[in-house]
């Protein structure tokens, strides 16, 4: 469980690629469930890329590098995943919370 805390915008140095527009998601959980989550995907061989840090949020679009950031508001009361989505390769593998 967490909430939507505001509207931000990963920057990109490359010209061609497009930004993410993101809603900021906070919850008290997710910093521990991200570490387990990480050293079960380590264990397992995968390499984990640690160039920056993490940034909970949720993708709402990708806009060309051009484009101004719009002036949007969210209002959102808490908000509950039950699962996680792992994409690797193509493949998407679904997981349920509890």
């Amino acid at each position: 469980k967490g909430t939507v805390s505001g509207i931000g915008r990963f920057y990109t140095p490359s010209e061609d690629a497009p930004e993410a527009l993101y809603a900021s998601f906070d919850s008290p959980a997710l910093p521990a469930l991200r570490h387990s989550l990480v050293e079960h995907l380590r264990k397992g061989g995968v390499r984990i890329d640690e160039t920056h840090g993490f940034t909970p949020h949720i993708t709402l679009t990708y806009l060309p590098k051009s484009a101004t950031t719009p002036n949007l508001r969210v209002d959102c009361d808490e908000i509950t995943f039950e699962k996680v989505t792992l994409a690797w390769a193509g493949e998407h593998s679904h997981f349920s919370f509890g």
